[in-house]
C-alpha cells in the first residue's frame, strides 16, 4: 500500500485532489489517502506514517507549504513532494526542498490528470528502489540510495559517506565523520545501485552522480567533500562516462517536462 498525504487548508481542494487521485485505476486499490488542514498536523503524523508522496498547497495559514516542506525534509529527505497550488509561483525556497512537480489548481483537466498520474508513477518507481543495510557501531540502519554520496572499501568492510540531509534524518552531527559500515562486496553493491544513479570510477569506491560538483576526464569532486579528489581509472573510464551521460540525460528530461 502507498500512503499519500494531501495537505491543504481548503476542504474543497482536498476533496477535489483526492477524487482526481482515485481516478487512476492502476493505483486506486493500493492507496491510503490521509488529509491534513495544516503543515503542523502533517508533520505530527510523519512520526508514525511513512508517506510515499505528499501533495502540498503552498498558500496556507500559519505555516505555509514552503515552510512545511522545509520541516518535512528534516525528517525525510527522499519522500516525493508535489506542490498543488492556486496562484503561488515556484520560489528559491520551494525549489530548495526538491519538489517533484508544481501542479496548478487552475490547469485544464487533461493536463492536471497527466501531472497527477506522472507523480503517482514516480511514487511507484521510488518504492522499488533498493535499500542498503548498514551499521553505526552496533545499531542497524537502513540507507536509501540518495542518502549516500559515496561508498569506499575500508579494511574488511565498506564505508558509506552520507549526504547532509541523511545525517540530519539519522540524527548524526553534520560535521561528524561517522563509521557507517556495510558488510558487502563493492561489485555486488554497484550492481544493486547502478540503476539508481551510481558510477564506479575506481576499484576502491562507487559514487552517486547526484552529488557531483565537478567532473573532468579523470577527476571528480563531490558535494560535501570539497577537499577530496576522486580519480577515474582508465580501465573504468568508458563505462563510467557512459553511466554519467545516461544519468544526466534522465535528469535533464525529468526537469524538462515539469
Amino acid at each position: 500500500m502507498y500512503d499519500i498525504a494531501i495537505c491543504d487548508d481548503e476542504i474543497k481542494d482536498r476533496e477535489f485532489l483526492k477524487k482526481e487521485i482515485y481516478r487512476n485505476r492502476k493505483f486506486k486499490n493500493f492507496l491510503r489517502i490521509h488529509e491534513y488542514g495544516s503543515g503542523q498536523a502533517l508533520l505530527k503524523d510523519m512520526e508514525k506514517i511513512n508517506f510515499s508522496i505528499i501533495f502540498m498547497d503552498i498558500q496556507m495559514k500559519d505555516m505555509d507549504g514552503e515552510q512545511a516542506a522545509e520541516e518535512i525534509r528534516k525528517v525525510d529527505d527522499s519522500v516525493i513532494i508535489v506542490f498543488f497550488t492556486g496562484y503561488a509561483e515556484p520560489s528559491i525556497h520551494s525549489i530548495e526542498v526538491q519538489p517533484y512537480r508544481f501542479i496548478k489548481k487552475s490547469m485544464q483537466d487533461m493536463e492536471l490528470r497527466k501531472y497527477i498520474d506522472d507523480s503517482l508513477e514516480k511514487m511507484a518507481a521510488v518504492a522499488q528502489m533498493p535499500f542498503i543495510l548498514a551499521r553505526i557501531e552496533r545499531k542497524k540502519i537502513v540507507l536509501r540510495p540518495d542518502d549516500i554520496v559515496y561508498i569506499e572499501k575500508y579494511k574488511k568492510f565498506l564505508k558509506a559517506h552520507l549526504s547532509l540531509r541523511a545525517k540530519i534524518r539519522l540524527r548524526i552531527a553534520p560535521e561528524e565523520e561517522s563509521d557507517i559500515r556495510i558488510y558487502d562486496k563493492l561489485d555486488h553493491l554497484y550492481e544493486k545501485l547502478k540503476t539508481c544513479g551510481f558510477g564506479y570510477p575506481h576499484s576502491s569506491y562507487i559514487i552517486n552522480f547526484k552529488f557531483i560538483m565537478s567532473c573532468g576526464e579523470e577527476e571528480i569532486k563531490l558535494e560535501g567533500f570539497p577537499n577530496l579528489t576522486f580519480r577515474v581509472t582508465r580501465r573504468r573510464m568508458a563505462e563510467f562516462n557512459n553511466m554519467k551521460r545516461l544519468f544526466l540525460i534522465s535528469k535533464y528530461e525529468g526537469r524538462e517536462d515539469r
